[in-house]
């Protein structure tokens, strides 16, 4: 229902009705244009006392004032102005008396409260219905997606945790193997020097077992071509005189020697093979690792 039309004849509007009774509340405005300002856009102000506000225009140029507009018996004062691109049309003002009159919709009456508690209630819940169960409602299925992703993030929390403490178990695990190796290593190590230093000793005696029988042989050796060369001295009138016990005693004797030189050349082979199997060889005389 409109309550009121303020009507716009050009640069002037007037109010057909000129009071609204104290405690009055949802009236209904009704702003009729000139029809030469049909194209423009429309503001409304309302000021009551020193205080001014903006309407809340509708589409078909109506607005609504609730109860707090005419609570006081005082004057509500409307003014307008009108938009296009740049232009800007200010109205004049017009004002609604607000009279005086009693019972207040709002105050419970005293003989019949609990009535007015359950009415109160009712607009309450009508205006929670209106304007906050859709928000806590979303509210309400946001407040559940939070709670999903807080057991998601502690279940995550949880997984965590137990990955660090089996992290922290292998990298205990990999310390001790770690320091079981060292100890191996340095066994190994301990094990590898005394290798080296027995292996060298041992070397450094068959060189040294060598050069002996080396020595040995030569001396041999020489002594042998000594005895050789003085048979060969022998004129051949005094062998050939020899009785025939004197020649097979030579010819003994000669065996013998081709035998101890064949005993000293096996030896000597043996002590050639006994090298290569060591990776050792002779050069002018000395002991060598192959590859020196």
């Amino acid at each position: 229902m409109i309550y009121a039309e303020i009507i716009q004849n050009d640069r002037e509007i007037s109010l057909k009705r000129a009071s609204v009774y104290k405690h009055s509340k949802n009236l209904t405005f009704k702003f009729i244009r000139d029809s030469n300002y049909s194209d423009y856009v429309l503001q409304g102000f309302v000021r009551i006392g020193t205080k001014e506000y903006l309407l809340e225009m509708k589409d078909d140029d109506t607005f609504v004032l609730n109860e707090s507009y005419f609570s006081n018996e005082r004057s509500v004062a409307f003014s307008f102005a009108l938009t296009k691109n740049e232009e800007i049309i200010h109205l004049g003002v017009v004002s609604l008396r607000v009279l005086s009159t009693f019972g207040n919709t709002a105050t419970p009456l005293e003989e019949h409260p609990e009535a007015w508690e359950l009415t109160v209630e009712k607009k309450v819940d009508a205006y929670f219905e209106a304007n906050y169960k859709a928000q806590l409602k979303v509210f309400q299925e946001q407040k559940q997606e939070v709670d999903v992703k807080h057991q998601e993030v502690l279940k995550t929390s949880e997984t965590v945790a137990k990955t660090s403490d089996n992290i922290s178990n292998i990298a205990n695990v990999i310390k001790q193997d770690k320091s079981d190796i060292d100890s191996q290593v340095e066994v190994f190590n301990e094990d590898v020097n005394t290798f080296k230093n027995d292996y060298a000793q041992r070397v450094n005696d068959f060189d040294t077992d060598y050069k002996n029988k080396v020595a040995t042989l030569d001396k041999l050796d020489v002594t042998i071509k000594q005895e050789i060369n003085d048979l060969a001295n022998t004129s051949k009138g005094e062998i050939s005189s020899l009785s025939t016990q004197a020649k097979q005693d030579l010819s003994k004797q000669e065996v013998d020697i081709s035998n101890k030189l064949n005993q000293q050349y096996t030896k000597f082979d043996e002590l050639i093979n006994r090298l290569d199997a060591l990776g050792l060889t002779v050069v002018d005389g000395n002991i060598c690792m192959e590859g020196d």
